[in-house]
């Protein structure tokens, strides 16, 4: 007897669909939260770039993305209703989370130690190493 691959699929898997007219929040919950976060990144990188050396930059907004990554957890844990069929919280706080190591990851030791050395010495703005 051949039984057909969808049929056994269909029996394994029982997870629904995406369907986007489900979504009872809208933007008031979750994905206008990410919204929010992401605009609220954007506000910052914008407004550090007058204030900060171009080094701190990438730096302050990796900061920032894990501040509200763990905001929107602490929100979650909060909440404690987890559907698995849409988005979370959880979910909200985890891409933030993402978005912030791979920025970090783009930082280099090298060219933030300066910042900081040049800081600690009184010479500000250049970004090179002092020795």
């Amino acid at each position: 007897m051949k039984v057909r691959r969808a049929a056994v699929m269909a029996v394994i898997n029982r997870v629904k669909g995406f369907d986007p007219r489900s979504d009872r929040d809208g933007l008031l919950g979750p994905r206008g939260a990410f919204l929010v976060a992401i605009a609220a990144t954007a506000a910052g990188w914008s407004i550090a770039s007058h204030s900060l050396p171009t080094e701190l930059l990438i730096p302050a907004a990796s900061t920032l993305l894990f501040a509200l990554a763990l905001l929107f957890a602490v929100i979650a844990w909060l909440r404690r209703n987890a559907d698995e069929q849409r988005v979370t919280y959880w979910d909200v706080s985890g891409a933030l989370f993402l978005i912030g190591i791979c920025a970090a990851a783009t930082v280099d030791p090298v060219q933030l130690a300066g910042v900081f050395e040049g800081a600690s010495t009184g010479n500000q703005g250049d970004g090179k190493l002092i020795r």
